[in-house]
């Protein structure tokens, strides 16, 4: 199969269409809609109606190539038929998954709304300890140029002792490249140490680390 190699055929319906989603993500993350089309057809002609979180994952990726393309309307009713197909076999994390897109279909139209419904979803992720879906809403969030609501106190203690001193440089104002010289660490280190911070305290953007 394109890009997934004859393994990816051996693997069971509900992996088989993870692995699709995968590389959907990849190819849109490098703007390939043409790639995304055609994987998008792979997936459809699979036989997966009476496998909910197979129908699940079918649907996550019809709503990333329908928010791709921005078409919110399409992204919007992909998103809320995996939510439905994902709550079927009460597969929770499934569900935040296809919640966090369907809020970011909805961006576009209301972000206030949607900035709600992404506060919502990391609280969900962290009471469940899905982190890695946790951080996706909360970088999500920071797109719509809001933060977390209630931030935790025991944000700072979440971080490492390095990823404190860089914080701390970066609320001083020093950018990367004089944090990077200071530390004796490369620029792609400190934008790393950034990235993680800005998740921690839900910032959306560096200028806020000083706040926290």
């Amino acid at each position: 199969e394109r890009a997934g190699g004859p393994q990816l055929r051996r693997l069971q319906l509900a992996d088989r269409v993870y692995g699709h989603e995968i590389l959907l993500q990849a190819e849109l993350a490098r703007d390939d809609l043409v790639s995304a089309r055609g994987r998008l057809d792979l997936v459809a002609i699979l036989s997966i109606e009476d496998h909910h979180l197979a129908s699940a994952a079918a649907a996550r990726c019809r709503s990333r190539f329908a928010e791709a393309t921005q078409d919110a309307a399409a992204a919007a009713i992909a998103a809320d038929v995996a939510v439905a197909r994902a709550e079927r076999v009460r597969g929770q994390l499934e569900v935040l998954r296809a919640d966090i897109l369907a809020a970011g279909a909805r961006a576009g139209i209301d972000r206030d709304e949607a900035a709600i419904q992404f506060n919502a979803i990391a609280e969900r992720a962290a009471e469940t300890g899905a982190a890695a879906i946790r951080d996706w809403a909360v970088r999500e969030l920071c797109r719509t140029g809001r933060r977390l609501r209630d931030v935790p106190t025991d944000a700072w203690a979440s971080l490492a002792p390095h990823q404190v001193l860089v914080a701390q440089l970066a609320a001083a104002g020093l950018r990367n490249r004089e944090i990077a010289e200071r530390l004796f660490v490369s620029e792609r280190t400190v934008e790393g140490h950034i990235q993680s911070i800005l998740v921690a305290c839900g910032a959306p953007t560096r200028v806020s680390i000083g706040a926290y």
